[in-house]
This record gives structure tokens, C-alpha cells and sequence, in this order.
């Protein structure tokens, strides 16, 4: 290149870094925990900040699942995206990696008036970003940013902070280098009082704060050790899934025995608020109408299990989940007459739904009775092979460790749920008031298998669906199992932890 011309480059680039240089007040998110969201607007909606990103990249023992989160959250268009941008800067896409996210980063998102905004801080070495800014060019723009325009992106540096947002969408972006050149934290989600509680404690690696429904606050840690990442969490208590009442506490030698062999395990106490639809035991309960006097006569505890070896649908081979809930009940009497005109009400619901007469409730022994949906659910689900679950059972049984209502979708469930219910009265002791484990091998092998015939479970776009289910088995299949606790501190706010056991490479 001609002096002249390399002169009048350099000077550009000079001219563009100068674009968007710090002022000298500018404040890089605090070390301690959570301190990286006083980089974040309050009304932010999520804000994950990861610290330290190659090193977790290097753990040996994360391998699967580090795996399976890249090919989770990477698409075909992104990694040609960021092939395109290593090979301009002259770096494999690793490298490129660890060089700009590598390091400390805060990424947040807010709900914008056509689509979601989103802004990354992440911290890059002051000859990372020169390199930028002699290979990309960026153009120079108002307010102190800079335009990456192949990449669609636009930037402000904080040193050692780059500040990058979407090109067409800069609200959030705006917002936080607002907040970096703020003295005070006064506005952003760190100053929330549900955040600034949090900042008192240890900081973790990787920390997350989103809204929940209802205007709550969740937030999560993570941490690595030596049977895989443990996780931390607290948030609001009356949204599923960290929904959860503190009537009794929960023997977790219970859930242990209930989960040996099970793809899926809960012990907890019965929920004693509204029905909520999103979860699935509810849904499954408001078919058949749960009412007052039902309600009145339930006791503290519930259990919950999804069995391992799900049945074989017939004539395509698709595994259906089978899977029962235990509810303890105060009169055993009463919850027989009850429970069987709910499932009753239940079959009703799906045949006025098909236009079918009401299927039958059968009393196939004492105390215990089924309803035969394969012909309703049919029609209602047209040919999806979760209809193929069968019948619903439902039993009352009595004994020295509680009186319970078991309802079920398969016979190796309800089985497999009435052996391990509770053979003595259970202790009012200890601090656990939902307990969990899943197999996520198990998991797996069942997305697995619904990926593979993907047509039957979604007609109009069984591609999308067969990426979406080969996606969260790779993620499944790299936990060997996760163990959750969970209590309620007090009338709004639940907190616990939960391991996830990696598969070893």
C-alpha cells in the first residue's frame, strides 16, 4: 500500500475509534455478584452475564454439555455470520470467540414496540478492538457509535467494555451506555430491591436475572464442581414452574425411591391457589373440574412420576410417556366418591369435545376404576400419538403412611407410584418443600425417538419439529441426571438449588 494511502487509513482509523472513545467516567460492571446488571436498564426483561467464558470452555469435565449448548444455541446462519467475521479478522471462529466474549460479558434483552431489543457489553482487549476497527472500517455514526453495517450491528467502546446492539433497534443499547457512563446504579436492574439483595452474596461465574409473570423477579447462579454445575434460584413462588406451597416438608428419601428407574420424579406439597394451565398436572386436573369440596378435602403432600419405559404406540412405534400423580386426602371415603365422578366429568369433557358419547368409568377393583379415552382422544388430538395413552386409572388407597388419590395414564406408572408411597407417617421436620430428580438419558432417548417420525407430531412443519426435539435430546443426553431442592421463605419468594450431574466424557 502507497505511504499516503496507509497515512490517510490510519488517520480514518484514528477518526473512527475516536467515534466512539469512553468518556472518562465510564463505570465497567462491578466485580461482585450480580454487579454486572447496573449495566442494565431496569426494565430489561432478562440479563445474563457470564465471566470468564474460556475457561469454561476448557473444562474437561463439561465436554457433552458444553457441546450440546453450542449446538442449541447456534444456527446455520450465524456460524456462517461469524465464520465470515473470523476469516476478516484473520482468526479461527474459537479464537474469535474467546477474544470477544471470552473474557466477562453482560447480555440483556427488553420487549421493543416491533421486536425484542437486545445489547451485549462485553469486555475486549484494547488491540482486539483496534483490529476491529482496521479490518471491519466501521462507519462513523451520531451519539458516539459506530456502524458495523455487513454485520448489522452497531457499537460503542467503554474501555475496556465494547457496547454492540442491533442496527435499526438501539433503545437498549443506548440505555446501557447510559448506565456505563452513570455515577450511580440508580435505574437498573441492580438497584431493584429483589437484585441488590442478591449483590450481598458470592459472585458465580455465570448469573441471570429475568421477569417473571406477575412483575416478579427471578434470578439464578451458576457454578461448576465436580459432578457437573450447580445451580441456585430464587424468585417468586406462586408462577409454575417454581410455584410451590410449604404445608409439610418433603422426605427426600421418598422422591429417591420414586425417581430409581423414572425418567422424571417430584415430591412436594399439594398446591393450595388457583389452578394454573401451564403446568401439567394442573391441566390434566382442570379437565375434569377440581372443585371446592375436592379441594377441601386434600391433604399437604403430592408426588409426581414419569416412567422410564414409556409404551410403544401401536403401529408406529412412537414412546408414549406414562405418567401418575399421587394426591394425599384427609377422607378416603369421601376422595373414592369424588375422584371417581371427576374422572367421569373428565371423560365427558373430551367426548362432548369429539363429539362422541361419554366413555364408561369402569370399577375394575375396590376403590379403584378406569376410563377408556383411546377412541375420544383420537378425535380430539386427530392422530397425534400422545391419543394413544389409553386409559385413565384412578385409585384411592389407604394405609399407615397417608390415605392417597392416584390418578394415572398407564398401569407401569400407577404401579410404580403406589410402591412408593410413604409406609409410615412422615416427619414434621427439615427444610425442603419440593424435591426432583430426572434421567435425562431417558429423556433423550424419548426426544429421539419423536424426531424421528416428526410428521406424526406435527403435520404442517415436521422439520422444525424434528431439529427442536434432536436439539433438547443432545442437551438431555449430556446430563446423566439433575437433582433439584426447593423451599418456600416466605409468602412470595421461593429459593433452592439444583445439580446437574454431566455425563462424563
Amino acid at each position: 500500500m502507497p505511504t499516503a494511502a496507509r497515512v490517510g487509513r490510519t488517520v480514518l482509523n484514528l477518526l473512527i475509534a475516536a467515534s466512539f472513545a469512553a468518556p472518562a467516567r465510564a463505570a465497567p460492571p462491578a466485580d461482585g455478584a450480580f454487579g454486572g446488571f447496573a449495566s442494565v436498564p431496569a426494565d430489561a426483561c432478562l440479563a445474563v452475564r457470564v465471566r470468564d467464558a474460556r475457561a469454561l470452555r476448557a473444562d474437561a469435565r463439561l465436554g457433552p454439555l458444553r457441546d450440546a449448548l453450542q449446538s442449541l444455541l447456534s444456527s446455520r446462519t450465524l456460524s456462517e455470520s461469524w465464520a465470515r467475521l473470523a476469516g476478516q479478522l484473520g482468526m479461527d471462529a474459537t479464537s474469535l470467540g474467546d477474544q470477544l466474549l471470552g473474557l466477562d460479558v453482560v447480555y440483556a434483552e427488553r420487549p421493543g414496540p416491533e421486536a425484542t431489543e437486545w445489547a451485549i457489553a462485553t469486555r475486549v482487549d484494547p488491540r482486539v478492538h483496534a483490529l476491529l476497527v482496521e479490518r471491519l472500517q466501521p462507519a462513523a455514526g451520531s451519539g458516539g457509535l459506530a456502524a458495523f453495517a455487513e454485520h448489522r450491528a452497531v457499537a460503542a467502546w467503554r474501555p475496556p467494555y465494547l457496547v454492540v446492539g442491533p442496527i435499526g433497534r438501539t433503545g437498549l443499547l443506548d440505555d446501557m451506555v447510559r448506565a456505563f457512563d452513570a455515577a450511580a446504579d440508580a435505574g437498573t436492574l441492580a438497584s431493584l430491591p429483589p437484585v441488590a439483595l442478591l449483590r450481598t452474596g458470592a459472585a458465580a461465574p455465570i448469573e441471570l436475572v429475568w421477569r417473571q409473570d406477575g412483575g416478579g423477579v427471578g434470578s439464578m447462579q451458576a457454578r461448576t464442581g465436580d459432578r457437573g454445575v450447580e445451580l441456585q434460584f430464587r424468585g417468586s413462588g406462586d408462577a409454575w414452574p417454581l410455584r410451590l406451597s410449604a404445608g409439610w416438608p418433603v422426605d427426600p428419601a421418598w422422591c429417591a425411591d420414586l425417581a430409581r428407574g423414572s425418567a422424571l420424579a417430584t415430591v412436594g406439597n399439594a398446591w393450595t391457589g388457583p389452578a394454573e394451565l401451564a403446568g401439567p398436572v394442573d391441566r390434566l386436573l382442570a379437565a375434569g373440574t377440581v372443585d371446592d369440596a375436592m379441594r377441601a378435602n386434600l391433604g399437604a403432600r403430592t408426588a409426581f412420576v414419569v416412567g422410564a419405559a414409556p409404551r410403544v404406540a401401536a403401529g408406529g412405534g412412537v414412546p408414549i410417556p406414562e405418567a401418575a400423580v399421587a394426591i394425599e386426602v384427609r377422607d378416603a371415603r369421601l376422595a373414592w366418591s369424588q375422584w371417581r365422578a371427576w374422572a367421569g366429568r373428565l371423560g365427558a369433557d373430551l367426548a362432548g369435545r369429539a363429539g362422541r358419547a361419554a366413555p364408561p368409568v369402569r370399577t375394575v377393583a375396590p376403590a379403584r376404576a378406569a376410563v377408556d379415552l383411546r377412541d375420544v382422544l383420537a378425535k380430539v388430538f386427530d392422530g397425534h400419538p400422545f391419543a394413544g395413552c389409553g386409559a385413565l386409572e384412578v385409585e384411592v388407597v389407604c394405609g399407615p403412611g397417608g390415605n392417597w388419590v392416584l390418578v394415572s395414564t398407564g398401569t407401569d406408572a400407577h404401579a410404580r407410584m403406589r410402591r412408593s408411597l410413604p409406609s409410615a407417617a412422615a416427619a414434621r421436620t427439615g427444610s425442603v418443600h419440593e424435591c426432583g430428580e430426572a434421567a435425562g438419558t431417558a429423556i433423550a432417548r424419548m426426544l429421539e425417538a419423536w424426531a424421528g417420525d416428526a410428521a406424526r407430531f406435527a403435520r404442517e412443519s415436521p422439520a422444525e419439529f424434528a431439529d427442536g426435539a434432536s436439539m433438547a435430546a443432545r442437551l438431555a443426553g449430556a446430563i446423566e441426571r439433575a437433582r433439584w431442592r426447593m423451599r418456600r421463605v416466605d409468602e412470595g419468594l421461593v429459593e433452592g438449588t439444583c445439580v446437574l450431574e454431566v455425563v462424563r466424557p
